[in-house]
């Protein structure tokens, strides 16, 4: 005789066992891990984090103790003898449920077995394995407060080992305030000089074309420094948090000074193409244009090129003076073939047998000589296409497309010095920082 409600009880009772025993063990352990996260909290504090710093070190103890407790407890699980001996001993049974259990197959058909396993049946039917294993919460379920005052305790009580003062300084040797209010007079006479020099600078560029990135770089300066002026603005973690953002603003600032070395080049590159041109063509229409490109005017160079554009489009421009201009573009487009001839040489020098230093030292020469190469093949291709234009209309259009490559060439110079500017103000601002005889006086 298969005894199915009996088993079905012990399985289920067993199950019962297994959850109420884990629910202790989850109780031990995350009080073990909140423990831990005090001690964190206390080396957090003294380590200048915030509270939402040590979130994540939280929730990882946590989740450790909870994957913990679910492992050892299917390890330590209760078994089918545990269960049906629990039985028993609630039901007053004496033993008859474990003596099913035990019981092997061959056994189960003898008569005092069947005898047996029908009284167990008769005896659990009607029970629920609640009556037998009633599930509750662990006690003492206060005990996780212990680690959590403590870890309120540490925090409120332990000092910070490095004044945020030292950190936005960004320098070894600051003078570290002795409280609160001077932190805040140094942080205000270091930040008003930087205030006034992003405004300055934020006016000079509001009407230009200057890029998108350096202005969106001076929003960014305007609010790092209201937010230090701020009345909570000498807070210690939203110093640290200035700092970051500070960190980041310079690293984005020496980003855009790399791009302006290589306009730079392309500058030199132009003043060259416009000798070469000017020694092989005869005057015209262009010489102006030309001039300043030698001089490195690029905004002159681009409003020669305008006016030109708008004396076509009013047929004001005799054609014998357009015939000369016609010539003076190609000489021009002529010589950026020239120059881009180099390009060519550069990559083979690339595949010749320099190697190490003196391989670096001849590439970074040409590279500095051509600067940006993409920008000089769509100005050969424009130059080609007013070279080539017919007709007024697109004529004029060709030196249009023409000038605002000369005017975007202009405005990234014009980021890349206002980015030099802007570094040397954060420079000044740290420098400042750092002062112990003038507490950010200068």
């Amino acid at each position: 005789m298969q005894p199915e409600k009996t088993q079905s009880l012990v399985r289920r009772v067993a199950r019962r066992m297994t959850f109420q025993h884990g629910l202790h063990i989850l109780l031990w352990t995350t009080t073990a891990a909140l423990f831990l996260l005090a001690v964190a909290a206390g080396v957090a504090k003294a380590a200048g984090w915030s509270v939402r710093d040590l979130l994540p070190v939280g929730a990882a103890l946590l989740a450790t103790a909870a994957l913990g407790s679910v492992i050892y407890t299917l390890w330590k699980r209760a078994g089918l003898l545990q269960a049906a001996s629990l039985i028993d001993e609630k039901l007053g049974l004496e033993e008859r449920v474990l003596s099913v259990i035990s019981l092997g197959p061959e056994q189960q058909e003898l008569p005092a077995a069947v005898i047996l396993a029908t009284e167990a049946e008769q005896a659990v039917s009607r029970v629920h394995p609640a009556e037998i294993v009633p599930l509750s919460l662990p006690r003492p379920l206060w005990v996780p407060l212990i680690p959590l005052c403590l870890a309120a305790v540490l925090w409120a009580l332990t000092p910070q080992w490095k004044d945020n003062a030292d950190a936005l300084a960004g320098t070894e040797g600051t003078v570290v305030p002795k409280n609160l209010e001077e932190l805040k007079k140094r942080v205000e006479k270091s930040a008003r000089p930087l205030e006034a020099a992003v405004k300055e600078l934020q006016q000079q560029v509001s009407g230009s074309a200057t890029g998108k990135p350096l202005k969106e770089l001076l929003g960014k300066l305007d609010r790092l420094t209201q937010d230090l002026l701020a009345p909570k603005g000498d807070d210690p973690q939203k110093l640290q948090k200035r700092l970051a953002e500070l960190s980041e603003v310079e690293k984005r600032l020496r980003e855009l000074q790399q791009a302006a070395d290589v306009k730079r080049a392309t500058a030199n590159t132009l003043s060259l193409l416009a000798r070469k041109a000017q020694q092989a063509a005869n005057k015209g229409p262009l010489n102006r244009f030309q001039d300043a490109l030698k001089r490195g005017d690029l905004k002159n160079a681009s409003r020669a090129l305008k006016e030109l554009a708008e004396k076509i489009k009013n047929s004001s421009l005799p054609p014998k003076e357009k015939k000369k201009m016609m010539r003076q573009l190609r000489q021009l487009q002529r010589a950026l073939q020239e120059l881009r001839q180099l390009k060519a040489a550069q990559q083979r020098l690339a595949k010749s047998g320099l190697k190490g230093e003196a391989l670096e030292r001849a590439l970074e020469a040409m590279r500095q000589e051509l600067g940006d190469a993409r920008w000089l093949d769509r100005l050969s291709q424009q130059l080609a296409q007013a070279g080539q234009s017919l007709d007024d209309k697109k004529l004029a259009q060709a030196l249009e497309e023409l000038a605002k490559t000369v005017d975007r060439l202009a405005d990234d110079l014009q980021a890349g010095e206002l980015a030099d500017d802007l570094l040397q103000q954060i420079a000044d601002f740290r420098a400042r920082m750092a002062c112990p005889q003038c507490k950010g006086a200068g």
